[in-house]
């Protein structure tokens, strides 16, 4: 996971490991503090985030996009990952291990992380193998026809401690960024499923033009 890269005054970009927050909600943020926010022995709580979002489909697609073509599809909700490869050709599944390149705010990072859970249909999770992260994608069908509630989950287990007197503004950015993580990927879903069905009915007009004019003839 890259390194966190803040200004302090006038914000313009955060970056963090799956997410960069490009466009700050703070105008103007000072923060002052001393040797003690940096050196402070106090346990510090993970950086937690969460966010739902409901969408047109079902759990068997939106699982196909996020588990099935997850190395196709990865880098089209997480833009900020310019190079996914998979290492070793194990099958998809629990313990398929990875490699990224990403440029958050312009800077560049690479990482690996290894798939945790993939239960078809229903979640899918990975955790960092060299930076101590773990996101989660929980899929629920809501009981209504053709609805589905997304869960995306992101912890980051560790602060550094460079990290802590911007706490608080880590945990805002984590937020907005688990926030647009979820919108990125029901647009891309359901712009893939409108895509299918205009192609399925512009194909099935042109059988049914093709049968008529071939009665006709």
């Amino acid at each position: 996971m890259p390194a966190i890269r803040i200004k302090i005054k006038e914000p313009t970009s955060k970056s963090l490991g799956y997410l960069s927050l490009k466009e700050s909600p703070f105008k103007e943020y000072t923060h002052m503090f001393s040797l003690r926010s940096i050196f402070d022995s106090r346990p510090v709580q993970p950086v937690a985030s969460k966010a739902s979002i409901l969408m047109k489909g079902s759990t068997e697609q939106v699982f196909r996009y996020l588990g099935d073509n997850f190395f196709e599809n990865y880098p089209k909700w997480s833009p900020e990952v310019k190079e996914l490869k998979q290492i070793g050709d194990q099958p998809m599944g629990s313990g398929v291990t990875a490699r990224q390149v990403r440029v958050d705010g312009g800077h560049r990072s690479e990482s690996k992380f290894r798939i945790t859970l993939y239960e078809p249909n229903r979640s899918l999770a990975f955790a960092g193998i060299s930076e101590p992260f773990h996101c989660m994608y929980e899929i629920q069908d809501e009981g209504r026809e053709g609805l589905v509630k997304l869960i995306f989950t992101f912890e980051l287990l560790e602060m550094k401690i460079f990290m802590r007197p911007f706490e608080r503004l880590i945990r805002i950015a984590v937020q907005h960024g688990a926030e647009r993580t979820v919108r990125n990927i029901k647009n891309l879903i359901e712009a893939d499923a409108d895509i299918a069905t205009n192609t399925y009915d512009t194909e099935s007009y042109t059988t049914t033009q093709t049968s008529d004019e071939r009665r006709a003839g």
